[in-house]
Formats: structure tokens, C-alpha cells, sequence
């Protein structure tokens, strides 16, 4: 894993100040190389996880073609157990931020940390 000061203190950061709200965070690039991950636990594989969004964000950016829209900038995947797995574009769509939170998390909050650490 290419680790970057910069994306490694952004997910310290969003992980911090979410209050508990944000279990694990991974910036992966947009091939699916994990470029920095913070988590409390040890059971998240940052490939596997790294690898499963880059399918997902691979599957949205097909679908947008097929439907001719230009883009897209976030997805939010609802989880059974009341978990939310976020995906933002991070560096003009060169990069994804991938959150974990965990159940029932305050999604209003972990929105307005998202838009301040991402859009400075």
C-alpha cells in the first residue's frame, strides 16, 4: 500500500472528528490501490476493501455511460445490519474516499465533515 502524508492525515482526520461515527476510511486511487486507511479494526483488510469499491465505483461509471450522464460524485451504499459504505470522489475523480460508519450513524454530521476535509 503507497502511503501519502497528506491522504494519511485526511482519514486520521475524518475518523477523529467523527465522533465515533466513522468505523474504518480508505483512499484508494482510481485503479483500486490503497493510498492510506485508518481503522480501529483489525479484521478490515484495506485491499479487500480497497479492491470491492473500485468494482462498485467501476460498475457506477459504467452505468452512467450506458444512461450518457457525465458523472457522478458520491455513492451511499445502505448495509442490512444499519452501516452506511460512502464513496466521494477525492482529487478530480482521481481518487476515492471510502467510509465505513457504523449503525445508525449520524449521516447529516458525517456529510458536513466529508465536505469540509474534501472540498478546502
Amino acid at each position: 500500500m503507497t502511503v501519502s502524508s497528506e491522504e494519511k492525515l485526511l482519514v486520521s482526520l475524518l475518523k477523529a472528528s467523527s465522533r465515533g461515527s466513522i468505523e474504518m476510511a480508505v483512499i484508494l486511487s482510481e485503479d483500486g490501490t490503497p493510498i492510506a486507511y485508518e481503522s480501529d479494526n483489525r479484521y478490515y483488510d484495506p485491499e479487500y476493501v480497497a479492491t470491492a469499491a473500485a468494482v462498485i465505483t467501476g460498475a457506477v461509471s459504467s452505468v452512467m455511460e450506458l444512461v450518457n450522464a457525465k458523472g457522478y460524485k458520491q455513492v451511499n451504499v445502505d448495509l442490512e445490519d444499519g452501516r452506511k459504505l460512502l464513496i466521494r470522489q477525492y482529487k478530480k475523480q482521481k481518487h476515492y474516499l471510502v467510509c465505513l460508519t457504523k449503525t445508525n450513524p449520524n449521516l447529516g454530521f458525517i456529510e458536513l465533515l466529508l465536505e469540509e476535509h474534501l472540498f478546502k
